[in-house]
């Protein structure tokens, strides 16, 4: 099917601007994918972040141009599938090991993580990488028990000679003292 020179176009700044705004670009030869599999995949990432793509290698290596991903260049043969996270990657590692898991085991080419190209086996080191609420909800952890010690800290001697204070109060009343 030939396409216009026009529609190339529209389609080159679609996929430039998807490149230029991804977090994580994963290449996936998607060869062997039955269409119910890649339709199971889409669904699974709908609610998540995350963009699938598949485009013309041609079109892909002049859409790479003057973006942080001009490593990937390289392994652009064949069908490839595109998979642009803006957002957590931690949920789309941990997606993608499960679908692999689940169903026809995927064939990563190539995996470029904040414009840095990674070893494909580094794909499954994503999943260890904690995600962004995991982060967050373990700072708000720490931040509260460092201010519980904080407050420890400050007002502990204070404490200790009030409860004395008390103490010598009660040994009077009761004419112990």
């Amino acid at each position: 099917m030939v396409i216009k020179i026009d529609i190339k176009k529209k389609i080159v700044t679609e996929i430039h601007n998807a490149f230029k705004s991804a977090v994580c670009v994963i290449v996936l030869d998607y060869c062997g994918l039955k269409s119910f599999q890649m339709m199971e995949m889409r669904r699974c990432v709908r609610n998540l972040n995350v963009k699938l793509i598949v485009v013309r290698n041609t079109l892909a290596k002049i859409a790479l141009k003057d973006t942080g991903y001009c490593s990937l260049v390289d392994i652009l043969t064949g069908p490839v599938l595109f998979i642009f996270s803006y957002g957590d990657h931690a949920e789309l590692g941990k997606l993608l090991s499960d679908f692999s898991n689940n169903s026809v085991k995927l064939n990563v080419k190539g995996f470029s993580f904040a414009f840095s190209k990674v070893n494909v086996s580094g794909l499954n080191e994503l999943n260890l990488i904690p995600s962004y609420r995991d982060v967050i909800l373990k700072l708000i952890f720490l931040l509260n028990g460092l201010q519980v010690k904080l407050m420890n800290v400050i007002f502990g001697p204070y404490m200790k000679f009030l409860n004395l204070l008390n103490i010598i109060c009660n040994l009077k009343k009761s004419n112990l003292y």
